[in-house]
């Protein structure tokens, strides 16, 4: 997928956003299995928003409908949507222009 992405192919931020994106989707994985041996109610805050994130994820970006139509700018904003549900902390795979240039609703 790195070939095909980025300046010039795609947006700048698509494969830092990518990476990002499947990290947290397997950070997200382990979380679900902890919460699954020790309850979510038990998770720390940062767990508990790796769990919202997988939520967000499923509905804003899986969960197309047949008959919906987005371009690749609409689901890069959607991506960055996502991946904005975690802290900035949790942003490591991102540049930080390319977090800055993506504020979140509640800074």
């Amino acid at each position: 997928m790195r070939h095909g992405t980025g300046p010039g192919l795609t947006r700048e931020d698509h494969p830092e956003l990518a990476a990002q994106l499947l990290s947290a989707l397997a950070r997200a994985q382990q979380v679900r299995e902890l919460a699954e041996i020790v309850g979510a109610a038990a998770l720390n805050d940062t767990d508990q928003l790796y769990l919202q994130f997988a939520t967000e994820f499923e509905q804003r970006l899986v969960n197309q409908e047949r008959d919906e139509r987005r371009d690749l700018d609409e689901t890069l904003a959607r991506c960055w949507d996502v991946a904005n549900v975690l802290p900035e902390r949790e942003l490591t795979m991102l540049s930080q222009r390319f977090i800055d240039a993506h504020p979140r609703a509640d800074r």
